[in-house]
């Protein structure tokens, strides 16, 4: 029985290319991954790598991360963040500073006093404590 997939995951990215291309001409395999962090080959063409290396999909453990950490950088004053549900929710630690426009507002009417949030306020922690909303009967 022969393999449907193949996943390259070496630590070097020549090793990866070349095992795709065995397990493309020698086995045909019809489904082959490899895990590729350098930019040059990051860089090339998708039906380039599919013609020279035979590899059909692409890992990069750095392109991931970056693609995670860009909206926390796109959203100004956060400190981390995280997306679930492909990306349609986005979860962003804040800190609200004295002065700021999180500070003095009820968690239920933040969203109306700055529209351009769209946002749910689940948890705020403060010095002491941390104020948790409920939910309105």
């Amino acid at each position: 029985m022969m393999p449907t997939c193949w996943c390259a995951v070496t630590q070097s990215d020549e090793t990866n290319l070349v095992a795709c291309r065995i397990a493309s001409s020698l086995f045909n395999v019809p489904t082959r991954i490899a895990r590729i962090r350098s930019a040059d080959f990051l860089g090339l063409d998708a039906s380039y790598l599919a013609e020279h290396f035979g590899v059909n999909d692409v890992i990069s453990p750095e392109q991931e991360v970056t693609d995670t950490l860009r909206p926390i950088d796109r959203t100004p004053g956060s400190a981390a963040g995280a997306r679930f549900a492909d990306g349609k929710v986005r979860l962003v630690a804040v800190r609200a500073y004295h002065g700021g426009p999180l500070v003095g507002h009820n968690c239920r009417t933040s969203s109306a006093t700055c529209p351009i949030w769209n946002a749910a306020f689940p948890r705020f922690t403060g010095a002491t404590a941390a104020l948790c909303p409920r939910a309105s009967p």
